[in-house]
């Protein structure tokens, strides 16, 4: 057996405002007829609320984007070591932007390793989500891309252990990426440049439940 979670956020709209259920929508009606229609409260802000639609506890998984997409990368980091997701960003006067884009960056990726550290090791992805594995633990603080976009970089740069050697991170991909022949094309293009990763999400691997075996049933949220 399979269960699919449907989640459809602001469906409801604000009090007094209209919504989207005042029109006709016939695939939702064969939605309701088929499974269990359930209004959500309000969600903590969190990076991945997939696992509380899930009917997880809070504490029964870390469930962070950096180690999300450590796992989705197919990589298998040491137990001891801190993982981030690694965004691929613009900087402009020194204001951070994460543009959506749509051909894969090839060009930009194949250069990623080169930043490589014996402490931090680039993976990486598709488009503009990458990770990042430092080999080490500690008390960290970043900021995620809806918080940080639009915001000078001053403001937003990882704070906590392993400091330094995150900011340099970031000072040496912009040196990496700003003069490379893809970001030259896209500015005569009029796009922005992909010139600066930034790291977020960061977390540790550590178990979850398996609700499959749990519970007798498959479970997929999409939203």
């Amino acid at each position: 057996m399979r269960r699919v979670l449907i989640v459809l956020p602001n469906l409801l709209g604000q009090p007094g405002e209209a919504t989207p259920l005042q029109g006709a929508l016939p695939n939702l009606e064969i939605l309701a007829e088929a499974g269990t229609v359930t209004k959500i409260a309000p969600l903590p802000d969190v990076e991945t609320p997939e696992a509380l639609y899930l009917g997880m506890a809070p504490d029964q998984g870390q469930l962070r984007q950096g180690p999300l997409t450590v796992a989705a990368l197919g990589q298998d980091p040491p137990d001891r070591s801190t993982h981030f997701h690694l965004s691929l960003a613009s900087l402009h006067d020194g204001i951070l932007s994460f543009p959506q884009i749509g051909a894969h960056p090839a060009a930009l990726v194949r250069m990623l390793p080169r930043l490589n550290t014996r402490t931090l090791t680039l993976l990486p992805g598709i488009r503009t989500d990458h990770a990042l594995v430092w080999e080490g633990l500690g008390d960290l603080s970043t900021v995620s891309p809806p918080r940080a976009g639009g915001r000078p970089i001053r403001d937003c740069l990882p704070e906590g252990d392993n400091e330094p050697a995150l900011r340099r991170l970031i000072d040496d991909s912009v040196n990496l990426l700003a003069e490379s022949d893809e970001n030259r094309i896209r500015e005569e293009e009029g796009l922005p440049p992909l010139n600066i990763l930034w790291p977020w999400g960061h977390g540790t691997c550590v178990p979850v439940p398996n609700l499959w075996l749990e519970r007798g049933e498959r479970a997929l949220v999409m939203g």
